[in-house]
Parts: structure tokens; C-alpha cells; sequence
């Protein structure tokens, strides 16, 4: 998943949080350099795809819950 960091910024969250909500149950990786922010999660095969990984809902500093597809900027598969 690609990020923009301003839009991070702007909902007062970060990669590496994000990246936290998940690094419990799935191997990540995250990229902040000098380009769009990455994070890298291995999912097993068959437990279910992008889309569906899209739905999950991340918790912000402030206790809102927003989808992962309203933050992403784009999904690699």
C-alpha cells in the first residue's frame, strides 16, 4: 500500500502506526523515504485479497476509525 504523507499528517496519524495495527498478526514492512510511504504486509495465500484488506479499519490518535481504502492511496498486489 502506497501512502501520501500529508494526507497522514492531516488525520494526525503515521506509517509506522499504522503499520503497528497489523505487525501482530502479519509479517510488514514499512518505507518512509523520499517518495509516497509504503507498507508491505505478507498475508498467506487464499486468506483473502486486497479488497477485503481495504475494509479493515484503523484506529487514529484521536479514537476515530477510518477504512484502510480511505487512507491508502493505492493497493500493490
Amino acid at each position: 500500500m502506497l501512502f501520501k504523507s500529508k494526507e497522514l499528517k492531516e488525520i494526525k496519524t503515521s506509517i509506522r502506526d499504522i503499520e503497528s495495527q497489523f505487525s501482530s498478526f502479519y509479517s510488514t514492512k514499512y518505507y518512509a523515504g523520499n517518495s509516497e510511504l509504503a507498507l508491505l504486509i505478507a498475508i498467506p495465500s487464499c486468506d483473502f485479497d486486497e479488497c477485503f484488506l481495504g475494509e479493515f479499519l484503523v484506529n487514529l490518535e484521536d479514537g476515530r476509525k477510518v477504512q484502510l481504502q480511505t487512507i491508502a492511496f493505492r493497493f500493490l498486489i
